[in-house]
């Protein structure tokens, strides 16, 4: 998408992709529901959190010896240690933590993801959470 929006550094701006439209093309995976304060598991985050792709299709992947576990437990499971996590650096913009989150493809359990926080398509603060290595965002 075009746009004529200029930057005071790097000049016009020929092309840019939000947020929304990473939710609408499944790059992102919007959890804000189950992430609020409001939410019935309240996770506690007061703006709009997303999940990668790559780790949404973690949290949906239960191995088949999992049964007592389900993709809802297993978000908020990922939602909490972020939140924890974020408490204990409240001022850094970008935190790496751990969760137990074993799933089909992966031969541990443990994973190390990270959570960035930074302005939304209306400037409104966001998180993602994702996988350490995930790039792009």
């Amino acid at each position: 998408m075009g746009s004529e929006h200029e930057d005071p550094v790097f000049g016009k701006v020929i092309f840019s992709y939000t947020r929304a439209q990473a939710i609408e093309d499944g790059v992102l995976k919007d959890v804000t529901e189950w992430a609020g304060s409001n939410a019935i598991l309240g996770g506690g985050f007061i703006c709009p959190v997303a999940f990668t792709a790559k780790l949404w299709n973690a949290v949906q992947s239960i191995p088949a010896n999992r049964s007592d576990q389900d993709v809802r437990g297993r978000a908020h499971d990922v939602i909490w240690m972020a939140l924890v996590a974020g408490r204990k650096c409240s001022t850094a913009t970008e935190v790496i933590f751990q969760v137990i989150l074993p799933y089909v493809g992966s031969d541990q359990s443990e994973q190390n993801l990270r959570f960035v926080v930074g302005p939304g398509d209306s400037e409104e603060m966001v998180v993602t959470i994702g996988f350490e290595e995930d790039e792009g965002w």
